[in-house]
């Protein structure tokens, strides 16, 4: 039962730390949203680079083995904690119902994480349409101020010398 216990603390720790992490994440991808919103790209790149660095510290740490470990002493072929629960004395119950919670926990971080990365999509596609047409605009306007200038040049030029750079 030792290893069993181990394996589920382990678990639990493990699901634990990647909880504070992700919400961390959340944190950051919230800011994000107003670094989007005011333009402030250098400080979103900034931003980017530490939520990469957030991300390499989760890591799968063993989870594997662990999983492995439970599947094994409660023979359910795949990690499901449903059916290990329904197969574990009380106390075993009583811890896999405790990871069972901090599951339920990690996936309502990462469900809202995934929601508020998928606005700031939506807001870096908008932003990036809005520069694109602000760049069009601009080679629009520069094209029509050339064009006005040469009409304007040439509608300052003496008569003679317009029939004569016609020749």
């Amino acid at each position: 039962m030792g290893g069993v216990s181990q394996s589920t603390a382990a678990l639990l720790e493990a699901y634990q730390e990647q909880i504070e992490i992700y919400k961390q994440l959340l944190e950051k991808a919230e800011g994000e949203r107003n670094l989007l919103e005011d333009g402030r790209l250098e400080d979103l790149v900034a931003s980017l680079q530490q939520k990469q660095e957030l991300i390499s510290r989760i890591g799968q740490r063993d989870l594997e083995e662990h999983h492995a470990v439970l599947v094994e002493h409660f023979q359910t072929g795949v990690f499901s904690l449903p059916k290990m629960i329904k197969a574990a004395t009380l106390r075993e119950r009583f811890e896999l119902e405790k990871l069972q919670t901090v599951l339920g926990e990690l996936v309502a971080v990462l469900e809202r994480l995934e929601e508020i990365e998928k606005e700031n999509e939506t807001r870096l596609r908008g932003y990036k349409n809005y520069i694109s047409g602000v760049t069009s605009k601009q080679s629009q306007l520069k094209q029509a101020a050339k064009a006005y200038q040469r009409s304007k040049q040439m509608s300052e030029l003496p008569e003679g010398k317009t029939s004569e750079n016609k020749s």
